[in-house]
């Protein structure tokens, strides 16, 4: 049993590297300012930049105004205890936002303004731990249906959307 459990422990631990990395190679880590420590070591024994942890889980990833450039990769939303994400400031992070960064038991805030995202949001919205989401300043489109209605965020405290080309009406 414990070397099952063992085993199971060093693949959960090499996935959340695996999907770090590709955080890192969707977003030209090597170009990023700095890029210190990525890819060296563990993500959470290594010191890499932006990265925090709680034991061996990852929980937060601090990466504002960094030069990211690319893409966020879907895997990003499937880190098991990811609590906050913030990746603001960078112009040239684009593309859509992945809808599993917006299905998480986990998430407390995601921070991803001032970017160049395009889009609508996710059609299905689960967040019931989030009470910051701050997406204001990119090219974000659709309605807002999905995220002001039901109880997609029951805890949200500082929501803000402004400076983004959204239409329809406010529920």
């Amino acid at each position: 049993l414990w070397l099952l459990v063992s085993s199971l422990l060093g693949y959960a631990l090499a996935a959340q590297e695996d999907i770090l990395m590709e955080l890192y190679t969707a977003t030209s880590g090597n170009s990023w300012l700095p890029s210190v420590n990525w890819g060296q070591g563990t993500a959470c024994s290594g010191g890499w930049l932006g990265v925090v942890c709680v034991g061996s889980d990852v929980t937060e990833i601090h990466l504002a105004g960094r030069n990211l450039v690319g893409t966020i990769p879907p895997s990003l939303g499937t880190l098991p205890s990811l609590r906050a994400l913030d990746l603001s400031m960078n112009r040239q992070l684009t593309g859509p936002l992945p809808a599993s960064i917006f299905v998480s038991p986990t998430m407390g805030w995601i921070v991803l303004h001032t970017c160049g995202f395009t889009g609508p949001l996710p059609a299905t919205i689960y967040l019931p731990s989030l009470y910051t989401l701050l997406l204001q300043d990119n090219q974000l489109t659709g309605t807002l249906y999905s995220l002001l209605t039901s109880s997609a965020l029951p805890l949200i405290i500082d929501l803000r959307l402004s400076l983004n080309n959204f239409g329809g009406t406010v529920p």
